[in-house]
């Protein structure tokens, strides 16, 4: 187990997140590595690196929405061939 973050730390960690600064940048100046400054500040909710789970699903799904259909024109569309054949074989 490392060293225990102390409230300076943690208020220079959020300032500097704030500035954009990456978790490599943030560590060298606190004396901490990468990976302990990213799970610092995913435990004080000052990042959205990574995201739930169920954000991480509904964005799978958001898809855009759907192009509108051509307006509808007075004239019966010919059927194809595949709906003439079948027509014949139902006999309708």
């Amino acid at each position: 187990m490392g060293k225990k973050w102390t409230k300076a730390q943690d208020e220079a960690l959020t300032t500097m997140h704030g500035s954009k600064m990456t978790a490599k940048q943030i560590g060298l100046i606190l004396g901490r590595t990468e990976g302990s400054v990213s799970q610092r500040a995913r435990n004080l909710n000052i990042t959205n690196k990574r995201q739930s789970d169920t954000e991480r699903h509904m964005r799978l799904y958001d898809f855009p929405a759907p192009l509108p259909l051509p307006a509808a024109s007075e004239e019966t569309p010919k059927p194809s061939m595949l709906e003439r054949m079948f027509t014949k074989m139902l006999g309708r």
